[in-house]
């Protein structure tokens, strides 16, 4: 290999490394960018709830939302409607759709177990906001224990799930059922 070539060739490696080192800075910045804004959030939901920001972050961990990931938060964070049942109703989101999850974390000793998940309205698509073209579901625990999420309409007013409009979910010992769908 002539010298010519050996330093095109080492000039490409450095380039090559020199891409990979700027790519992983970035990385490194928007997950450091992502962790603060975590942290601001668990403070603003600790001030909310009467907790620690140390014990909103356990929950949020225990939710799936770690330090670092992106486009995610903290929806709704209830301590006190379900705590009979020793339970913490948590609503997450993430991505550019909103899209929530609905989680309900039982306190063990002094940790957080997932013990109901739900994603999407049974039988038909995630709790997720149509684009521009609708509002955000949003979910609320109650006095009751009774865990409601309100079914938002589009940006005319039309119903966007035929005319759903609450969905109620009820503990049955075990888990958290459909008790109840109401329509407009």
């Amino acid at each position: 290999m002539t010298q010519t070539k050996r330093v095109t060739r080492a000039n490409s490696v450095r380039t090559c490394l020199l891409f990979i080192l700027i790519a992983t800075l970035s990385s490194a910045q928007a997950g450091d960018q992502w962790t603060n804004i975590h942290r601001q959030d668990d403070a603003k939901w600790a001030s909310l709830n009467g907790l620690s920001s140390e014990r909103v972050r356990q929950i949020r961990l225990a939710g799936g939302i770690t330090d670092d990931l992106p486009m995610s938060g903290i929806d709704n964070l209830d301590a006190q409607s379900l705590a009979l049942r020793k339970q913490v109703l948590l609503v997450t989101w993430a991505g550019n759709g909103h899209c929530l999850k609905i989680t309900v974390l039982a306190q063990r000793a002094s940790r957080f177990q997932k013990i109901w998940r739900a994603t999407q309205i049974a039988g038909r698509s995630g709790f997720c906001h149509n684009g521009a073209a609708s509002g955000d579901f949003t979910v609320e625990a109650t006095k009751e224990g009774l865990i409601i999420v309100h079914v938002p309409k589009d940006m005319s007013g039309n119903e966007i799930f035929g005319q759903l409009k609450e969905i109620t979910y009820r503990w049955n010992g075990r888990r958290y059922a459909t008790s109840q769908q109401s329509k407009y």
